[in-house]
C-alpha cells in the first residue's frame, strides 16, 4: 500500500516540479521583458540628460562669447585671451558629446573652433593697438558662432 502512495507521491512531485519549472520559465521571460524595458528606459533617460546638459552648455558658451565680445570692445586683451580656451573647449565638448549632430552643424562647430584659434593667435601676436575694423571682424566671427549655437539649440530642442 505504501508503494501506491509512493508512486502517487512521485507522480504528484513530478507534476509539481513541472508546474514549478513552467512558472519559473514564465517568470524568467517576464523578467527578460522587464529588463529590456528598463534598458530602453535607461537609454532614453541618458539621451535626454545628455541633450539637456548640451543645451545648458550651449547657453553657457553663448553667454561666454557675448562677454568676450564686450571685453574686446573694451580692449581688455588679457581677459579676452583668457576666455578663448574655455570657449574652444566647450565647443569641442559639445561636438564630442553629441555625435548625432547634423553634419553641417558638426562642420560649423569645427569651423568655429578654428576661427577662435585664429582670433586668439592674432590677438596674442598683435601689438596693443588692434584696428577697430579688425576688432569688428573678430566680433562678427564670434556672432556667427553664436548663431550656430542657436541653431544647434533649436535642433536639440526639437529632438525627442
Amino acid at each position: 500500500m505504501l508503494g501506491d502512495y509512493g508512486s502517487l507521491a512521485s507522480i504528484v512531485g513530478v507534476i509539481v516540479s513541472l508546474f514549478g519549472l513552467g512558472f519559473t520559465i514564465l517568470q524568467v521571460l517576464k523578467l527578460r521583458g522587464e529588463t529590456r524595458a528598463a534598458r530602453v528606459a535607461s537609454e532614453e533617460t541618458r539621451v535626454v540628460v545628455r541633450r539637456d546638459l548640451t543645451l545648458a552648455d550651449l547657453n553657457r558658451i553663448w553667454g561666454r562669447i557675448q562677454a568676450l565680445k564686450e571685453l574686446q570692445r573694451n580692449r581688455d586683451w588679457n581677459r579676452s585671451l583668457d576666455a578663448y580656451p574655455e570657449i574652444q573647449r566647450g565647443l569641442i565638448d559639445i561636438r564630442n558629446r553629441y555625435p548625432e549632430l547634423a553634419e553641417d552643424h558638426n562642420q560649423q562647430l569645427t569651423q568655429g573652433i578654428a576661427a577662435l584659434r585664429n582670433i586668439e593667435y592674432t590677438l596674442e601676436s598683435a601689438s596693443e593697438d588692434i584696428a577697430q575694423e579688425t576688432l569688428g571682424e573678430f566680433n562678427q566671427q564670434l556672432s556667427d558662432i553664436q548663431a550656430v549655437l542657436v541653431e544647434l539649440e533649436n535642433q536639440l530642442q526639437q529632438m525627442p
